[in-house]
């Protein structure tokens, strides 16, 4: 069960005396918000997110070579501002990825597996005494730095990023501010043209977590439908089966018909609308 979505979740906060006395979206926002009525007392700035005292990730961060930067990225930080647990962390690093994941898995006794050399990616398996896994995957950025990196992935809930060693956010686009919204956002207008299986995994995403899509990210979802067939029909399968497994497939259902998906993804489907079933 998730724990209840801190109002401060993705914030910047200020205390006093261990206090929360002033918040905002950015470090110079709460820092001038606490000053304006707290001017002589000393004002302790901190990122709320819960995840920095994540075992596994002092673990990680106890493994990495001293002067290694390294970005925690993608859904554990969204994860962990809903309050969801994660067994999957996803790290990018500005190069050398698949070295410095060999050199983690030596040093945590965990499975080292390059899944593409060319793109710089590799995943540790961690076992645990229970019998249960975690699992690390580490990438080079995809672009020149960070911020294009996050930039160029799905949504922003998905495109926020925080340095292991400091716990520094990184939130180019706000995903945090969407995530306080419930709003599904694309990075860009091209999010879905790059890869139009975001299409299924919007509306996945959407019924999974009860958020709303944004209207311009809806009319690039419906302008994209076209070029859903480019999409293989495994990626397809599994994002369908995805929403089928969820908590809303209903819903799910709904929005494909809404965003024209069905006729394209499930042809024979819009056939059958209006059909009523035969007494048993």
């Amino acid at each position: 069960m998730p724990t209840p979505l801190s109002p401060y979740s993705g914030r910047w906060v200020a205390l006093v005396r261990g206090k929360i006395v002033a918040q905002g979206a950015t470090r110079d926002e709460a820092f001038n918000a606490a000053r304006a009525s707290r001017r002589k007392e000393v004002v302790e700035i901190i990122f709320m997110s819960p995840i920095m005292d994540l075992p596994l990730l002092k673990t990680v961060r106890e493994a990495l070579p001293a002067d290694q930067p390294l970005y925690l990225v993608g859904g554990a930080v969204r994860d962990s501002l809903l309050g969801l647990p994660t067994h999957d962390l996803d790290f990018a690093v500005p190069s050398g990825a698949l070295k410095l994941a060999r050199s983690v898995a030596n040093k945590l006794s965990g499975a080292f597996f390059p899944l593409d050399e060319q793109n710089d990616t590799a995943r540790i398996i961690l076992q645990r005494e229970d019998g249960t896994r975690d699992s690390l995957d580490f990438a080079g950025f995809r672009g020149p730095d960070l911020e294009s990196d996050l930039r160029g992935r799905d949504f922003t809930l998905n495109a926020m990023a925080m340095d292991v060693r400091t716990g520094q956010p990184i939130d180019p686009l706000g995903g945090a501010r969407d995530l306080r919204e419930k709003l599904l956002r694309a990075c860009s207008e091209t999010s879905f043209t790059e890869d139009p299986a975001r299409i299924l995994r919007a509306v996945r995403q959407a019924a999974a977590f009860g958020f709303t899509i944004q209207p311009e990210t809806r009319q690039l979802m419906k302008t994209a439908v076209p070029l859903l067939p480019r999409v293989s029909p495994e990626r397809q399968r599994d994002e369908l089966f995805k929403m089928l497994e969820g908590p809303r497939p209903d819903a799910s259902i709904r929005a494909l018909e809404l965003l024209g998906v069905l006729p394209v993804l499930l042809p024979e489907l819009p056939a059958l609308k209006g059909v009523e079933q035969s007494a048993p």
